[in-house]
């Protein structure tokens, strides 16, 4: 019924916990793919008691450095109905798929659904200590033109319909830096279906003090990385996008016009600017193609 995708590259110390916690889900019918992005017996070694569950699959493949590539790998070798997403290192409360299960076949119209969950820093918790990692934003349906302007999706609450995925395409292997592909996925399931974030928080996620790409996001670069996924969103992947539908011209003008956004540079005046500029009609069309 559902295929968990995690991948991993060199995670002896974190992987076993989060893979205890798909063990511990309170459904069962699930096949976890532990996708190496590379080739490391140490990997095998430390996973090595899980592989005696035939739940659990070991796959490898050649080191890229990029998480999506090795997602893509276990979603093509996966077959179920639905796809959940677990990073190496997160952690997933008992109840999260059986809870998201029955949240999306109660939606049929809904391509993917995430939900809240707590920030952690590792070891021994209190859920009463724990900050949610969503306060403010809004349960229920999300918007593209919301989603645009803010991510409320933890990845490793992600679970998406197969049909979905394979009508949006599978995660971008060459964005650059290698991350955001999780996001620029969201874009794209967008054009297929509903997108819902559920209020229950049933996932931890863990906070790190080396965020190593997101770290170097800052002023040009950071604008550089936001307009590249937006041109993926309008490029597809590995099959055309699904903006490039006649049915789906209003919301590709959504991301088009984020793309002006960030090309026009309004950031002195911000969201206000920039639409004060858009009445003056002072905005340049720009190539969305570049």
């Amino acid at each position: 019924m559902i295929d968990v995708i995690i991948p991993t590259y060199r995670r002896y110390d974190l992987l076993p916990e989060t893979l205890e916690s798909v063990r511990g889900q309170t459904f069962k019918d699930w096949r976890c793919w532990i996708t190496e992005d590379g080739c490391d017996p140490e990997t095998e070694k430390c996973i090595r008691p899980f592989l005696n569950d035939e739940r659990f699959t070991y796959i490898t493949g050649e080191h890229s450095g990029c998480p999506a590539a090795a997602r893509n790998r276990a979603i093509k070798e996966g077959k179920e109905k639905y796809i959940a997403l677990l990073d190496n290192d997160d952690i997933w409360f008992p109840e999260k798929l059986e809870k998201q299960l029955t949240f999306m076949d109660a939606h049929p119209k809904c391509a993917m659904s995430g939900t809240n969950g707590y920030s952690w820093k590792g070891g021994s918790y209190n859920i009463d200590n724990l900050k949610l990692y969503h306060e403010k934003i809004p349960y229920g349906r999300i918007s593209l033109n919301f989603l645009l302007k803010q991510n409320c999706f933890i990845a490793s609450s992600g679970m998406v319909r197969r049909t979905s995925i394979e009508q949006a395409g599978l995660f971008n292997e060459n964005l650059h830096p290698p991350i955001g592909e999780d996001i620029e996925l969201w874009y794209r399931l967008c054009a297929v279906g509903e997108l819902w974030f559920m209020e229950d928080p049933l996932i931890l996620y863990r906070k790190h003090t080396d965020e190593k790409y997101y770290s170097t996001l800052q002023g040009e670069n950071l604008k550089k990385w936001r307009l590249g996924l937006l041109k993926s969103v309008l490029r597809g992947t590995n099959i055309p996008s699904p903006y490039s539908a006649p049915e789906n011209s209003d919301i590709r003008e959504l991301v088009e016009d984020r793309i002006n956004y960030f090309q026009t540079s309004p950031h002195m005046f911000g969201e206000t600017g920039y639409k004060l500029k858009k009445v003056l009609g002072i905005i340049p069309r720009k190539n969305q193609d570049a």
